[in-house]
């Protein structure tokens, strides 16, 4: 991967970076929520709390209701984790260079239709 990107590994490692810390403003703003961490301590994988919303976490070893309906509904594959302490949930994004910000748009859509109610 490191062939096709401009700058080789580091520049493919510097464009993953700029395009996860990009994708996470996304999401926090959708949400109405501030950036957890700051931009330092990123590299190509962010974790976002989520607000409460609709079902509940389910178990450690179960699949959230939210990642079900992200997948089912919408075709995003992405992990909801259960937390032991409030908001009871995070999503965790990832980025590579086959990723577009549409898909992180698509998925801040998706979280923030499914947290407001009807």
């Amino acid at each position: 991967m490191g062939s096709i990107a401009d700058g080789g590994w580091p520049g493919l490692m510097a464009a993953n970076h700029e395009l996860v810390l990009n994708g996470r403003r996304m999401l926090v703003d959708a949400l109405g929520i501030p950036e957890p961490a700051p931009p330092s301590m990123i590299g190509s994988i962010a974790t976002v709390p989520l607000p409460a919303g609709p079902g509940h976490p389910p178990g450690a070893f179960a699949t959230d209701p939210l990642q079900d309906h992200l997948w089912s509904d919408h075709r995003i594959e992405v992990p909801i984790l259960a937390w032991s302490g409030a908001p009871h949930r995070q999503v965790r994004i990832s980025a590579q260079c086959y990723n577009q910000p549409a898909d992180y748009a698509a998925l801040a859509a998706a979280l923030v239709a499914w947290h407001t109610p009807d």
